[in-house]
């Protein structure tokens, strides 16, 4: 947490674009040393899951830290994609988004909601 924090106070960094983005920052994990450990322990928890609905030949497309200050505003309900209605969605890529939680989450803190 201390690592993100610090890369997150570089004045040059560009962010991800996220709804309500005023004390909210979502910060784009680089793919090595402690970052690259814990995706690799993650996937191994979920590659029976991704395997079994996905195949074999998947694509990692995004690897980022979300982080929301106190006085966040809530975000919309909102697609994880650029892909535009849950139909369209279905018919020309399966996704799966995922949040590993750092800090205890209650529902009133606006943990993630799922609608199928």
């Amino acid at each position: 947490a201390e690592l993100v924090h610090e890369m997150i106070m570089d004045p040059w960094f560009e962010f991800g674009n996220i709804h309500h983005a005023f004390m909210r920052k979502d910060y784009p994990l680089p793919l090595t040393g402690p970052f690259l450990d814990i995706l690799r322990d993650t996937l191994s928890l979920l590659r029976p899951v991704f395997e079994e609905t996905l195949g074999q030949n998947v694509r990692l497309s995004e690897w980022t830290t979300l982080i929301s200050y106190p006085g966040a505003k809530p975000q919309p309900f909102h697609p994880d994609s650029q892909i535009e209605g849950v139909t369209k969605l279905g018919k020309y890529a399966r996704m799966y988004t995922g949040f590993i939680y750092l800090d205890d989450v209650t529902a009133d803190m606006a943990a993630l909601d799922l609608y199928p």
